[in-house]
């Protein structure tokens, strides 16, 4: 069987006409008798779903990086591995966009990639009570500041410029001291950090090339810190993001490894794949 699950709270998923588009344009590329087209707020456990179904089946998931990254933690807990493919809507794509930079990726039409060799070795992050995999990327500091601002404006239906709250976040914020970051156990210190990325690809924030050398077929994650800059410097480091050359900057630092350790971190929650969670003072990865 064929499923494809689409979210009717979305953009693309209150446009009807789209919809039916898409998954007609999936019908033409996969091959499959039978089609079950499915509203995902409407599956009330999304655990017992995927466990009905079997490796024989086909997934696409229409949806951008919120959707993808709530799926796949579910998809890690269950024994199944039916194909899935994802395709690209809502306006973070992140995932995708990581994965078409990527040499191994299988296109099966326009904005309609088969994802799962890049979702079969997901990172894990731990801290407190959460235990999750994610996409993209893990945050905190100023660029979880920044999302979790944004996500608060849209909540409110205003305007989330992000070039605005980006700048007025870096106004009012409150350099990181002694953060100890641990890679393959090898200890780092850093002071006046205004952020930590943990990345699995380059991309994340709709476009920002953070980290230049992650990659998803990696068995390695990116550790990105920025740190000790004037705040006239680390607007122009985020101005060179997009194009992945603010790593040529002094005080951006990039650091590789499977298992990594964060600690005495002051806040209390992370942006994880754009999405706001509650963290503790300590966080651990692995992958």
């Amino acid at each position: 069987m064929l499923y494809v699950l689409y979210n009717s709270l979305s953009k693309s998923g209150k446009n009807q006409n789209k919809i039916y588009n898409i998954v007609s344009l999936v019908v033409k590329k996969i091959n499959d008798p039978i089609l079950n087209v499915l509203d995902m707020i409407k599956i009330k456990n999304y655990k017992k779903f995927l466990e009905k179904i079997n490796n024989e089946d086909k997934i696409v998931i229409i949806g951008g990086d919120g959707t993808l990254t709530h799926i796949t933690n579910i998809l890690r807990l269950v024994k199944n591995n039916p194909e899935i493919y994802a395709y690209k809507a809502g306006t973070g794509n992140d995932f995708l966009r990581n994965i078409s930079v990527n040499k191994n990726v299988i296109k099966v039409a326009q904005n309609l990639y088969k994802i799962n060799p890049f979702i079969r070795n997901l990172p894990i992050i731990k801290s407190n009570n959460l235990e999750r995999s994610f996409l993209n990327g893990v945050g905190f500091g100023v660029d979880a500041l920044i999302a979790k601002t944004t996500n608060e404006k849209k909540d409110n239906n205003e305007k989330a410029s992000f070039f605005k709250v980006a700048i007025d976040s870096l106004k009012k914020y409150k350099k990181l001291q002694n953060i100890k970051i641990t890679v393959d156990g090898k200890e780092y210190i850093y002071n006046n950090v205004y952020l930590v990325s943990i990345m699995n690809g380059p991309y994340y924030g709709k476009g920002m090339k953070i980290a230049p050398k992650a990659n998803l077929l990696s068995d390695k994650l990116c550790v990105i810190v920025i740190h000790s800059m004037k705040l006239a410097k680390l607007l122009a480091a985020f101005a060179l993001v997009y194009s992945g050359l603010h790593t040529k900057i002094k005080n951006v630092e990039q650091l590789f490894g499977r298992e990594i350790k964060i600690e005495n971190i002051p806040s209390n929650f992370s942006q994880i794949d754009g999405e706001i969670f509650e963290t503790g003072k300590v966080i651990e990865f692995k992958k």
